[in-house]
């Protein structure tokens, strides 16, 4: 019964959207590539950050008039520990414990549980990965407007993120 009010949420969050493992996996972060190059995606991400349950997300990305969005329960989120206000437990501040965990190559978090980033990235980047690169060159290089929101009893974090295409991987 929670499932189809939280996407009842992020479906309402995107239609408004202003802007057209545990805690093992490698400290919590995205792998960061060695430079970012390339025109940039600004993308909406949306995602349940309840303790014990969280999960579900959704990226809507877009360049110009063009947009893809995905909805999918992602493995990254799901097995990280989260605190009360959406961070990272050892780091308190919204802002810092978004970029820390937000920041690199978006394929682990793309990655839903039972299946690769596959299916995710190439719904979202496939009309907008310039040549010579892949879905999988997709990073996240900054965060803004992050916001930590309580909806009846899940905790949902939410930002938006600047996508540009990772060399050196």
């Amino acid at each position: 019964m929670k499932k189809p009010a939280f996407v009842a949420v992020l479906a309402s969050v995107l239609a408004v959207s202003p802007l057209a493992a545990s805690e093992v996996l490698a400290g919590s972060a995205l792998v960061s590539p060695v430079k970012t190059t390339g025109t940039s995606l600004t993308a909406t991400v949306v995602m349940d950050v309840t303790p014990g349950s969280a999960g579900e997300t959704s990226i809507r990305v877009q360049k110009a008039s063009q947009s893809e969005a995905a909805i999918f329960n992602s493995s990254y989120v799901g097995t990280m520990l989260w605190a009360l206000g959406c961070t990272k437990p050892d780091i308190p501040d919204l802002q810092q414990s978004t970029a820390f965990r937000f920041t690199g190559y978006i394929d682990q978090l793309a990655a839903q549980v039972g299946d690769s980033s596959a299916t995710v990235l190439n719904a979202l980047f496939s009309k907008f990965v310039p040549a010579g690169f892949t879905a999988h060159s997709a990073a996240i290089v900054d965060q803004d407007y992050v916001k930590c929101t309580l909806v009846g009893n899940r905790q949902v974090l939410s930002f938006t993120a600047t996508i540009q295409w990772g060399t050196g991987q």
